[in-house]
């Protein structure tokens, strides 16, 4: 099956190139290279990722196809590929992608804000095979997803017979179109100990961007069941403030992480402080951050990364 994906991705990618030529096509690569200087580790140089995305429409307006692929790894390999039908009210999408679960969870890491994502995005799904609906009635926006999910695809002894699936269901309110608050909620079974158990996430989020300004903020509950009834509790929150001047972003962001109410020690908190610059246009970005990570035992205080963009 991975084999014929591949097959399947490399001939797309192959006929998408030839819709770079065409307004509505794109071909483009991506490199992403950090400095990290941390507290006691010392300091390390990385390629974070190195990346083809390509795309366009089959019938212009109605119906695309996207494909990324990660060229880092040992084996290429394939991040989405997907299909899209597009109406004036609707839009499927088919294949494999990122779930807009919340506000980071779609957004590319070209596109981030700061280096690193949020610390409730542990409580996310990422990029899953399934079918997604959007339907937009007014200022009201609905999602919908049915997906693989965990199931029993990568667990020995277990035969995957795909009857298991992930839910996820999400609606923004869009008063105003730089503005939208939003509520969803994701249910997935997975095995843990050799035990089925079921995983739910709860959303709600707020985002306000202004000409020079952006403000979001969000709060994820998190539960755990396993076979035995026994429940697992955790919720996380973040609030995030950013200011623009000229080609620059100013960040500040804070974030607290409870992974288990129950056990102490499991409390993570994090304030990042960043600056984002275009330079040469938007296809080169230099960004700066400083982390401040507390009431954590797996990560250090105080790590400054240097990051290069670089869109060809």
């Amino acid at each position: 099956m991975k084999r014929s994906l591949l097959l399947l991705a490399v001939l797309l990618q192959a006929i998408l190139i030839f819709s770079a030529d065409t307004p509505w096509g794109y071909f483009k690569a991506y490199g992403q290279a950090w400095y990290k200087v941390e507290e006691s580790a010392g300091n390390t140089f990385q390629f974070r990722r190195v990346r083809v995305k390509t795309g366009g429409d089959i019938v212009e307006d109605r119906i695309g196809l996207a494909l990324q692929l990660d060229l880092l790894s040992d084996d290429v390999n394939l991040l989405d590929l997907k299909i899209r039908f597009r109406s004036s009210m609707f839009d499927l999408t088919v294949g494999r992608f990122l779930v807009p679960m919340d506000i980071y969870t779609p957004v590319s890491p070209w596109n981030l804000n700061t280096l690193e994502y949020p610390l409730l995005e542990d409580f996310s799904p990422w990029r899953e095979e399934g079918i997604l609906l959007k339907g937009t009635f007014g200022p009201v926006v609905l999602y919908a997803l049915v997906a693989n999910g965990s199931g029993a695809n990568t667990f020995t002894g277990f035969i995957d017979t795909d009857s298991e699936k992930a839910y996820m269901l999400r609606m923004d309110l869009v008063p105003f179109e730089d503005m939208y608050l939003g509520v969803s909620g994701w249910q997935d079974h997975f095995i843990e100990d050799k035990r089925w158990s079921i995983s739910r996430r709860f959303n709600i989020f707020a985002n306000i961007r202004e000409k020079n300004f952006l403000f979001r903020a969000q709060f994820t509950a998190a539960e755990d069941e396993d076979e035995f009834d026994r429940n697992f509790y955790s919720y996380s929150y973040y609030v995030n403030l950013s200011f623009f001047v000229s080609d620059c972003e100013f960040v500040t962001r804070y974030e607290f992480f409870d992974r288990d109410k129950a056990q102490p020690g499991e409390i993570r908190t994090r304030f990042t402080a960043g600056l984002n610059c275009d330079l040469l246009g938007p296809g080169l970005r230099l960004s700066v951050n400083y982390q401040i990570n507390g009431e954590s035992q797996d990560l250090l205080n105080n790590i400054l990364i240097f990051q290069l963009l670089a869109e060809l």
